[in-house]
C-alpha cells in the first residue's frame, strides 16, 4: 500500500494527466546514412534489417547484416583492440591513462599532442574521481584542446556538481547541457535522459595517431571507483558522501582503439550534441565522419592477432527510435544455445518478455543475474515491487535467475549471446533504456573477448551470487508493473 502511496503521489507531482503523450515523429538527431547506404547497398544489396520480421541464417550473419536505427556499421579489428575493465582500479587507471594524467602529479603527460576529448555521462558528481577527471580537462581545454562534454539537464547534476562545472566551461570546456525536446514537466525531464556513457580521445604519441573511446556503465563519482573499504587505487581517499555514503557499485566498461570504431563513437556523441545545442548559440562542432570501411573477409597470418567484428549503437526512444530494444530482440531471436545476462535493472517491455519467451520455447537457456532487493542501491523503493513481479514471471517461464549477493552494488549491463556475440554498454533491460533515454552500447563478434568475458566477468558473478527464489511482490505489484510499462 506504501509503494502505492508513494508512486500516485510522485505522478500526481510529476504532472500526469490523462494518456501518455506521444512520441514525436520528426527526428532530430541527424545521423547521416549516406555513408552507410552505400556501405550496406555494396555489402548487403540494400537488405534492410528490422528485427520483428527479418530473419537469417545465423546470429552471426544477423549481426554482421541487420540495419536500423542508429546501429553503426561492422569494423573489423584485432582481439587485442578491446579489453574489458572490470575492476573499479583498472577502469579509472585507463581514464587516466587515456587522458595522459597523472593524479599524483596533477599534470599532464607532454610526450603526446592531444586534438580531441569528448565525454558523456549521466551523473559527474563531486568527489576525488570528479575532481582529478575535472582538472584533466581543464588542463587539456585550457592548453587549446577541443574538449566537449554532454550532461543531463536535471535533478542529478545541481548544487555543488554545477558550481565545479562551471570552472571547467571557463577554462574552455564546452558543455551540451542535454535536455529531451519537449520535456516541459516534471515527468518528462525525469524520463527522458541522456544515459550514454563515453570518454573518447584522439592523440598523437611518439608520431603515431590514437584514437581511443570507453564505454559501458560506469558514472563519474567515487561510489563507481571504490572498493568495500573505501580505497580508490588503494588509498584512502576523500570519498563523496550524501546518498552514496557507503556505497560501492560492481560496473563494467570496456576500452577500444579503433580508428574507425571510435569514429563512429564521435558521430554519436555529435548527433546528441547537436540535438542538445539545437537553437541555441552554442558553436556547431559538426565535422564530417570518417568514411566507412567496408569490411571484407581476409586471411589471418601466422601470428596475426585474431580479427574481430565491433558495432556500436545509439538509441533515442524519445525520439521514435528504439535501436536498443531492436537489436536486443534480434539478437535473441537468432540465438539458439544459451544467452546469459547481466542486467541489474530487471523490468522489460512487452516485446523483449515475449523475445525471451520465443527463445526459450525454442530451448534457448536463458540466464538472468540481477537485484532484486536494492540493498545498498539508492533507486527509489517502489520499483522493488514490480520488479519482483516480473522476477516472478521469468521464473515461473523456466529463466535460470541468480540474485547478486555481495557487499558492492551491482550495476554492470552485458549479455552474451550463443558464445558469439557479446553486448557491454549502459543500457539496461528496463522500461527507461527501452522507452525514454538515450543509450549507447559496442556489441562485438570476438571469440577471444566472450572467451575473456566468460573467465573474468562471469565466473565472478557466478561466485557471488545464488539462485534466485520466489519472493512476495505485494498485491499492487501488477499493478504498478504495468504502470512502469508506460510511465517509467
Amino acid at each position: 500500500m506504501a509503494s502505492a502511496l508513494w508512486l500516485f503521489l510522485w505522478l500526481c507531482a510529476a504532472g500526469w494527466a490523462g494518456s501518455y503523450p506521444g512520441i514525436p515523429t520528426p527526428r532530430h538527431l541527424d545521423w547521416d546514412e549516406q555513408e552507410a547506404d552505400q556501405f550496406y547497398r555494396e555489402r548487403w544489396n540494400g537488405a534492410a534489417a528490422d528485427p520483428a520480421s527479418v530473419r537469417y541464417p545465423s546470429l552471426e550473419l544477423f549481426f554482421r547484416a541487420a540495419r536500423f536505427g542508429y546501429l553503426g556499421p561492422v569494423r573489423a579489428m584485432p582481439s587485442d583492440g578491446a579489453r574489458l575493465l572490470w575492476s573499479q582500479d583498472q577502469s579509472l587507471s585507463r581514464r587516466f591513462e587515456d587522458l595522459g594524467y597523472s593524479p599524483d602529479s596533477g599534470l599532464i603527460d607532454r610526450f603526446c599532442v592531444f586534438e580531441e576529448i569528448d565525454a558523456t555521462y549521466m551523473e559527474w558528481h563531486t568527489g576525488y574521481v570528479q575532481e582529478q577527471l575535472s582538472a584533466a580537462l581543464m588542463l587539456h581545454a585550457l592548453a587549446g584542446v577541443k574538449v566537449r562534454m554532454i550532461l543531463p539537464d536535471n535533478l542529478f547534476i545541481k548544487g555543488e556538481d554545477r558550481r565545479r562545472l562551471k570552472d571547467l566551461e571557463r577554462a574552455g570546456v564546452n558543455i551540451a547541457w542535454f535536455k529531451a525536446h519537449g520535456a516541459g514537466n516534471l515527468r518528462d525531464q525525469l524520463n527522458k535522459n541522456v544515459h550514454a556513457k563515453m570518454l573518447r580521445v584522439k592523440k598523437t604519441c611518439g608520431g603515431r595517431t590514437m584514437e581511443t573511446m570507453i564505454v559501458g556503465g560506469s558514472n563519474i563519482k567515487d561510489s563507481f571507483f571504490r572498493d568495500t573499504s573505501e580505497t580508490i587505487l588503494g588509498e584512502k581517499r576523500n570519498v563523496n558522501r550524501g546518498l552514496d555514503s557507503g556505497l560501492s557499485y560492481r560496473d563494467l566498461d570496456v576500452w577500444v582503439e579503433h580508428p574507425g570504431l571510435v569514429q563512429d563513437g564521435k558521430r554519436i556523441f555529435e548527433s546528441l550534441f547537436r540535438y542538445a545545442t539545437q537553437g541555441s548559440h552554442a558553436e556547431d562542432h559538426a565535422e564530417e565522419a570518417s568514411e566507412a570501411e567496408p569490411e571484407q573477409p581476409r586471411a589471418v597470418a601466422v601470428g596475426e592477432a585474431q580479427v574481430c567484428r565491433a558495432r556500436i549503437f545509439l538509441s533515442a526512444p524519445f525520439e521514435g527510435d528504439r535501436t536498443w530494444e531492436d537489436l536486443f530482440v534480434g539478437l535473441l531471436d537468432h540465438s539458439r544455445e544459451q544467452v546469459v545476462c547481466i542486467a541489474p535493472y530487471y523490468s522489460p517491455s512487452a516485446r523483449v518478455w515475449e523475445a525471451v519467451r520465443r527463445a526459450m520455447s525454442r530451448g534457448v537457456k536463458f540466464t538472468l543475474f540481477t537485484n532484486s532487493r536494492f540493498r545498498r542501491d539508492n533507486v527509489p523503493k517502489f520499483l522493488q515491487s514490480p520488479v519482483r513481479h516480473r522476477l516472478n514471471l521469468a521464473l515461473d517461464a523456466g529463466v535460470d535467475v541468480r540474485e547478486w549477493e555481495d557487499p558492492t552494488v551491482l550495476h554492470a549491463k552485458s549479455c552474451l549471446f550463443d558464445d558469439q556475440v557479446l553486448y557491454v554498454g549502459g543500457a539496461n533491460l528496463n522500461m527507461r533504456s527501452f522507452k525514454h533515454d538515450a543509450e549507447n552500447g559496442l556489441v562485438f563478434h570476438c571469440g577471444p573477448l566472450a572467451e575473456d568475458w566468460k573467465q573474468a566477468v562471469l565466473a565472478d558473478m557466478q561466485a557471488r551470487s545464488r539462485p534466485y527464489k520466489r519472493r512476495k511482490a505485494g498485491v499492487f505489484a501488477e499493478f504498478l508493473s504495468n504502470l512502469i510499462e508506460y510511465y517509467y
